[in-house]
């Protein structure tokens, strides 16, 4: 999966678990360490927590 996508990918999956005002910022001319931030809000600490386990977990089933 290219970073485009994958940062796409994150943008989804942090939606579907309700995270507000998600935006991916294309950073690829102004970085060499990265090719886009995904920034979202979320309402609390346990809402960050569900949200970062959401993307880790659906990732890693489709990468395998």
């Amino acid at each position: 999966m290219d970073s485009r996508k994958l940062a796409q990918r994150c943008r989804e999956l942090a939606e579907d678990k309700k995270a507000e005002n998600v935006i991916v910022l294309d950073v690829r001319k102004l970085s060499g360490v990265t090719d886009y931030f995904v920034i979202a809000t979320v309402t609390s600490e346990p809402h960050l927590r569900a949200v970062v386990d959401e993307i880790v977990d659906k990732l890693r089933e489709e990468a395998s």
